[in-house]
């Protein structure tokens, strides 16, 4: 995760506390109607919607989606050195990146899902048909089914992590968990951390400490109900087989 954000929301119109209140509470479209801006399948490197903490309350602004920045001719671009799209949970407590001036905050991204691309191997296998001796040395793919993934209900509040180089200059990263092993035969890698209601306000609360969400950046498995659907790509979402329903493992096997 992930290479492509579905329908993410920025909130122009909203007063910070009001947009702090509808965060914590269930969140459809319906609910920010008329304070809503829509931005349709953006890629990394694209400008992305950011809801930061200033002063207790929520903003929302805008970023670029490349966490490390680099100034050329005056202008602040995407550091291509390294991938920092995504930001692996395992290595936020650990990695200088965070630390290092302009310091990493914490900060949500709502959308209404993502898109992730499934390596289609000889056989028509995905990586759940492969060979155990085949999943440790994956081969190289003949094809990638691009999926749309959404929660069952409602939007996503994906977890991030963003930077401010100067005045006007935001950059955010999307925070990927380790391997769901419910998400496997989908995109074996990753799956993006996704801030629970009563999470929020902790979330955006710089005086609490990141360590404090450690047992968060080591979720391994869906925390709700996920819809996965065959599409022709991030650009066309004209399904081409039947939608697949993701549960937590411990649901599918109680």
């Amino acid at each position: 995760m992930c290479g492509s954000l579905y329908n993410t929301y920025e909130f122009p119109d909203l007063d910070a506390l009001e947009l702090m209140r509808l965060l914590k509470d269930p969140i459809t479209e319906d609910r920010f109607a008329g304070a809503i801006s829509k931005h349709l399948n953006i890629r990394p490197a694209g400008t992305i919607p950011t809801i930061i903490p200033v002063d207790g309350a929520a903003h929302s602004i805008t970023a670029l989606w490349w966490l490390k920045l680099q100034q050329q001719q005056g202008v602040w671009e995407p550091d291509t050195q390294w991938k920092t799209f995504n930001c692996k949970s395992t290595k936020i407590l650990q990695s200088p990146m965070h630390t290092i001036k302009p310091v990493s905050r914490r900060t949500l991204v709502v959308a209404e899902g993502f898109h992730e691309w499934q390596p289609i191997y000889s056989g028509n296998r995905n990586f759940d048909e492969l060979t155990p001796e085949e999943q440790t040395a994956p081969p190289t793919p003949i094809a990638k089914q691009c999926y749309l993934i959404k929660p069952q209900e409602g939007l996503c509040r994906f977890g991030a992590l963003s930077k401010r180089w100067d005045a006007d200059t935001y950059s955010t990263g999307i925070i990927t968990l380790p391997t769901h092993k419910g998400f496997t035969a989908i995109h074996r890698q990753s799956f993006p951390l996704v801030i629970a209601a009563n999470e929020v306000k902790s979330w955006l609360n710089p005086r609490i400490p990141t360590f404090t969400f450690e047992t968060l950046f080591g979720i391994d498995d869906f925390r709700e109900d996920w819809l996965a659907t065959p599409v022709v790509g991030p650009e066309d979402d004209t399904p081409t087989g039947p939608t697949k329903r993701l549960r937590p493992q411990y649901r599918q096997s109680a």
